[in-house]
């Protein structure tokens, strides 16, 4: 990224610096000052003298400009009010902030780094600025960190030091709290100084950034064009590089463990798996070659590319040998210059369709590596919205070789390997080579130290002819062969030396050929007359430009008309120059490469500020006998408003489509997913990429898997279904009901192409039917309950009656009169369960009245108590009769009584399936008083399995249950705590999992 910028400042110090700047004779010497501690950048040398990174960039970017420079040495703020005071000419280390923007002026930032805070080790509360209030902080008085502080953190108390080493000190000595600090520069003084004590802690503060520049005085213009031009040169020629490799390398790479750089798996014969299970290939003997002249501990790790990007992402690995260079990448990574240039093809079946241009991707089913830069570039240039993705080469055409989709597109030398190794002799390469790309070292964005190192070695590689040998080694046989300049020269030596002795000799025939001379420049002349009318005939804008200045030389007649400038004028401009600001990083890195892929789109600006929509094609000439770049420049500002209003509609159509309330999957004719929207995976709970291309009955329940499949062959014949239901089962393992409509979607030639349908949720509708089945039924069952009694009333009470005559007519008979009483009373027993079975059955229409929370525990348990004596659980009531009367609903109340009870025979069931003494229910009546008046408590306790924490809070959700589908629907308690809801009152739970529950009824005792 910094040579990024440094290259588009070397172009503005082309067009703005004066020519005369770089023939000057050595001018009087450029008087500078460096600061005694402030390493890497800036420190003293055994000798006495200045070093360091700043000042030899410095000392290099004048000597690029012939001029010297000589160096003095000293504290910060000395040197800074040096140069302010005129005695001093430039400063080789200086942040440019807004505090010092009225006092120097500054080159354009060689660097920028970003400020850490260190601490104490023993330190646990500090981890990010905003720790630091109130805290001690000490910095260098006139830094860069003391100015960032006092103006963004006014909470903080700031101590300054003379020097950053002074500051360290106190900190370990327990002065201060913290010190803000760049981090390069904390890493080598806490190097330097021995301290042990100390760390950097959390991330790099990223509101305080430093850009590091020469700084001069203010208005001194002449010498600041001067360092501008020299800086740029030095980080154009590798100065640059080989001065942050030699200061930063040391501190950056990891000293405490092996640097490791992955590389991708099964991409011979870059890199893959030999016979052995070791990982060998063309990047893995790049490698070890660079660690070798680098002297560097190098572990390579291979394995599939999606992993091997998201390790560099999470910090596992800390490079990647061998990644496609991208202006997208280039966001995220920071890339070496490319080591060899890698082409892609498209390959299809040789019954497959015809590729002679990529526009005929376009509606093709295209298998890419997922994550690889023909994914990228499919997605960018809208060759297909949802491309096919597989994690390996073999694989993609394996899935091409068994009939599926139309191409693959891979990497050429791969997929040439694969498909001899795999025999896949259906497949073969069409149409042209695709995205000529640079295969790079990529590093995180930032580590610039490794980036350089990794760099370097391959210069090294290529100086000593290592690079070649490994190159011709994995790539000779497969790649054409690259020119050997030396053996031409040899060659040519060899040709020519006959030819110069001929030359020589005819000389004496000179006058003789003079007239085929006249003649070929007649000739040569009318040619240039064509060249010129051909090149003003051209319908679109021609530009011939500079190789290196990038000046345009020659522009057609179209170019003068379209943009209004004269020809004067562009001769005076470059390429860049016609475009707008935001798109000048990614032309000047095009200007560098013009040629690098084809053609380029960008906005083009006319001299009245018209924008024009272009597409460029930049290809390398000779003009005038000097290397030069013409671009042919065609105005596509129609055709880009078509393709927006197509993107537009297309964004429009995919909006829909996603946010659409039901969910949509699409099948093809085996039933594997092709595409689902958001919905649809927000109702089963998955990532689109863990669906795409699964059969849909992976996602259903067992017993409805043999359902998919005869419903999807009559779903294919017959065109449409409506009302399919299914069992899905979501990634989280809850069981959901769905309904399914759709109709089929038809190719071209009206064969099928995919299915359409929408996916609705219906478990919601499915639980409240069966609810109100339930409660059908329970209305039935209390009709008959009713009936039942009132037939039962009757001859229970000739039964009694009976009984009650004998004993009247054998009162004096002890034994009768003890049995007919025993009848009487089971038979008055029996009446009380009948009354209060005919009172629970009865629909309660009427509204509350006044009852005794006593008399509704006896008649409940009179339902309930035969059930819980069979399972052998004791029951202990202590509900007294003297306590506050309520206004309630007998009958719901009875209810919410009977499902509590319900729920606690369960619990018991479940801890003590046999007879256990502490198989015990107690139902509990009480009084309490809080701040919103006094209650009626009625407390259920049970000592059985408890209430799980994770569902404690949910248990009274609306079909909410962790019972089996057979054993309820989920809705007693959330009746149940709707009913005491409209009571006015409380229905709340308190649980220990594996050792009780009790539930709370509280109601309130003022009555109406």
């Amino acid at each position: 990224m910094i040579r990024q910028f440094g290259w588009i400042a070397l172009a503005v110090c082309f067009l703005c610096a004066s020519s005369l700047l770089g023939q000057e004779s050595p001018q009087d010497i450029i008087r500078s000052a460096a600061e005694d501690d402030y390493p890497p950048f800036s420190q003293i040398a055994e000798d006495g003298q200045a070093t360091g990174f700043s000042v030899e960039l410095l000392r290099a970017a004048l000597h690029a400009m012939n001029r010297d420079v000589a160096f003095d040495v000293g504290a910060w703020s000395d040197i800074k009010n040096s140069l302010e005071r005129g005695e001093l000419d430039v400063l080789p280390l200086a942040g440019r902030t807004p505090e010092r923007e009225s006092v120097f002026d500054f080159t354009f930032p060689y660097l920028s780094l970003h400020g850490a805070i260190v601490v104490r080790e023993d330190t646990a509360d500090i981890d990010e600025l905003n720790d630091l209030i109130d805290k001690q902080v000490a910095v260098m008085e006139g830094d860069n960190a003391e100015e960032f502080l006092r103006r963004e953190n006014p909470g903080i108390d700031i101590h300054t030091t003379s020097t950053f080493d002074q500051a360290l000190h106190g900190l370990s000595d327990g002065l201060y709290d913290a010190v803000i600090i760049q981090r390069l520069l904390a890493l080598r003084l806490i190097q330097q100084s021995g301290i042990t004590n100390l760390k950097i802690v959390g991330k790099p503060l990223e509101r305080f950034r430093q850009d590091f520049c020469f700084a001069v005085a203010e208005g001194d213009s002449k010498l600041l064009s001067v360092l501008n031009e020299g800086l740029s040169i030095v980080m154009a020629d590798g100065t640059f590089d080989r001065l942050q490799t030699k200061w930063f390398a040391a501190l950056e790479i990891p000293s405490d463990r092996r640097v490791v750089v992955g590389t991708e798996i099964d991409y011979p014969p870059y890199s893959f798996v030999d016979g052995s299970g070791h990982a060998t290939g063309f990047n893995v003997d790049v490698v070890q070659a660079i660690a070798d002249v680098m002297d560097l501990d190098i572990e390579v790790r291979i394995g599939p590319w999606g992993e091997i990007r998201q390790a560099l992402e999470q910090g596992e690995i800390d490079a990647i040998a061998g990644m496609f260079y991208s202006i997208e990448r280039d966001r995220l990574v920071d890339f070496s210059a490319p080591y060899t240039i890698i082409h892609h093809a498209i390959f299809r079946r040789s019954s497959g369709p015809d590729i002679e241009s990529e526009e005929q991707l376009k509606g093709k089913e295209i298998i890419v590596m997922r994550g690889d830069i023909m994914h990228d570039y499919v997605l960018e240039n809208g060759l297909s919205e949802d491309p096919i993705l597989v994690d390996t080469p073999d694989a993609a055409l394996e899935l091409l070789a068994s009939g599926q989709h139309d191409v693959a597109l891979l990497a050429k030398l791969p997929g040439r390997y694969w498909i001899e190794k795999l025999e896949l002799f259906n497949i073969e390469r069409t149409g042209p080579l695709l995205l000529p790309s640079e295969y790079s070292f990529a590093v995180s964005d930032g580590n610039t130290a490794l980036l350089s190192s990794l760099s370097e070695g391959l210069v090294a590689l290529h100086d000593t002819g290592r690079l070649k040998e490994i190159t011709d080694k994995w790539l000779g046989v497969l790649e054409p062969q690259s020119v050997d300049v030396r053996r031409i020269a040899l060659y040519g030596t060899v040709i020519l030396a006959p030819i110069l002795i001929l030359l020589a000799a005819s000389l004496v025939w000179s006058r003789t050929l003079s007239h085929r001379v006249e003649s070929r420049t007649r000739e040569v002349e009318a040619r240039e007359r064509q060249y010129r009318t051909l090149f003003h005939s051209v319908a679109d804008a021609v530009l011939i430009f500079d190789n290196n200045t990038h000046l345009i030389l020659d522009a057609n007649r179209t170019t003068i008309s379209r943009y209004g400038y004269s020809l004067d004028e562009l001769r005076s401009m470059t390429p860049l120059d016609l475009h707008p600001q935001e798109d000048a990083e990614a032309v000047a890195a095009n200007l560098r490469d013009p040629n690098s892929s084809g053609a380029h789109y960008y906005t083009h600006l006319t001299k009245d500020g018209t924008r024009l929509s272009v597409e460029i094609l930049t290809e390398a000439m000779e003009y005038r006998g000097a290397p030069a770049w013409i671009s042919v420049v065609r105005d596509v500002s129609t055709r880009r408003r078509a393709e927006v209003a197509l993107q537009e509609s297309e964004t429009r159509f995919r909006d829909l489509y996603e946010e659409a309330p039901l969910g949509y999957q699409s099948l093809d004719a085996e039933g594997r997913i092709i595409t689902v929207n958001k919905p649809w995976l927000e109702l089963l709970g998955y990532e689109k990429d863990e669906v795409l291309g699964k059969w849909f009955g992976d996602f259903l329940e067992p017993d409805d898997q043999e359902k998919l499949s005869n419903n999807f062959q009559h779903f294919v014949q017959a065109g449409q279904i409506a009302g399919i239901e299914f069992s899905v089962r979501t990634k989280s393992g809850e069981s959901k009901q769905v309904s399914i409509d759709g109709k089929i979607g038809h190719a071209s030639d009206g064969g099928f192409k995919q299915t359409h349908c929408i996916v609705r949720d219906v478990s919601t509708l499915r639980e409240i039917e069966a609810h109100l089945r339930q409660q059908q039924k329970l209305e039935s069952l209390g009709t008959m309950a009713s009936g039942v009694a009132h037939e039962i009333n009757n001859p229970l009470m000739g039964m009694i009656n009976y009984a009650e005559l004998v004993r009247d007519r054998l009162k004096d008979d002890a034994t009768a009169t003890e049995y007919t009483t025993g009848i009487i009373e089971e038979g008055q027993r029996i009446a009380v369960i009948v009354k209060n079975l005919l009172s629970f059955a009865r629909r309660d229409r009427a509204g509350q009245s006044e009852a005794r929370l006593h008399d509704i525990v006896i008649a409940t348990l009179s339902l309930v108590q035969s059930s819980l004596r069979k399972d052998q659980i004791a029951i202990e009531v202590d509900v007294p009769e003297e306590l506050p009367k309520i206004a309630c609903r007998s009958q719901q109340i009875q209810q919410v009584l009977i499902n509590l009870l319900t729920n606690a025979q369960a619990a018991l069931n479940e801890r003590y399936p046999e007879y256990d003494r502490n198989k015990v229910l107690m139902i509990l009546g009480s009084t309490l008083r809080d701040e919103s008046g006094e209650w009626l408590r009625l407390t259920v306790e049970d000592h059985g399995a408890g209430i799980p924490e994770p569902i404690r809070n949910r248990i009274f959700d609306p079909f909410f249950t962790s019972k089996t589908r057979d054993q309820g629907t989920g809705l007693g308690l959330s009746v149940s705590h709707g009913i005491i809801a409209e009571h006015k009152g409380r229905l709340s739970v308190e649980s220990v999992e594996g050792q009780f529950t009790r539930f709370y009824i509280d109601l309130p005792t003022n009555l109406p």
